[in-house]
């Protein structure tokens, strides 16, 4: 990995953990992120991924027997929450893709001027457990090699207002999204619908 990877800012990656709240390493899809999480795991940071099963089992298989090999831990859809909770508490790493939507119960926020429906797993486990969030991006350059880019760390407030709690923490990461697909549009893989307008 450090063959085709440069890392940017890594310094806030290691203060993030240093506070032993446990970070949530908010990815998107740029470029390739799959390499992202097996370039933190092999900072030696216990890392884990929260992954959506393929509906055929073979490439599910696949996927995660190339996850393991970076030292990633899958942690499938079917038994995320108890088990996230659980490895933030104890202080470890948790990768959640943050810019799609794949449950239909996120929240209604605006994206590049216009309402979408973004996911919100980043600011829910942050709030429960005051986990840190740290926006994660991997960007391809131009010579063919990646770079691994850390973002300022945030965590979710966590007041009387559950739902404002959420969506204010989600609106912190879409600007530090929406800064990158600006800059590297090309680079964001998502074919899904994001907004549900028609023009």
């Amino acid at each position: 990995l450090k063959d085709i990877i440069d890392v940017e800012n890594s310094y806030k990656l290691h203060e993030a953990q240093a506070l032993g709240k446990g970070v949530i390493l908010a990815a998107s899809h740029m470029a390739n992120w799959e390499l992202g999480g097996g370039m933190v795991a092999k900072h030696g940071y216990q890392t884990h991924a929260i992954v959506l099963p393929h509906e055929n089992d073979a490439v599910t298989k696949f996927f995660t027997k190339q996850r393991e090999h970076f030292g990633i831990n899958v942690i499938h859809t079917n038994s995320v929450l108890r088990t996230c909770i659980r490895k933030l508490k104890e202080g470890e790493m948790l990768g959640i893709l943050s810019d799609r939507d794949v449950t239909q119960a996120g929240e209604e926020v605006e994206f590049f001027g216009k309402p979408a429906l973004m996911p919100k797993g980043a600011a829910y486990f942050s709030r429960k457990t005051g986990a840190v969030i740290l926006p994660t991006m991997v960007i391809r350059q131009k010579n063919g090699r990646y770079k691994l880019i850390f973002e300022n760390y945030f965590s979710c407030a966590c007041t009387k207002d559950k739902k404002n709690d959420i969506i204010n923490c989600i609106k912190k990461y879409i600007k530090v999204l929406e800064s990158y697909i600006r800059k590297y549009p090309d680079q964001w893989f998502v074919f899904n619908r994001i907004w549900n307008t028609v023009e």
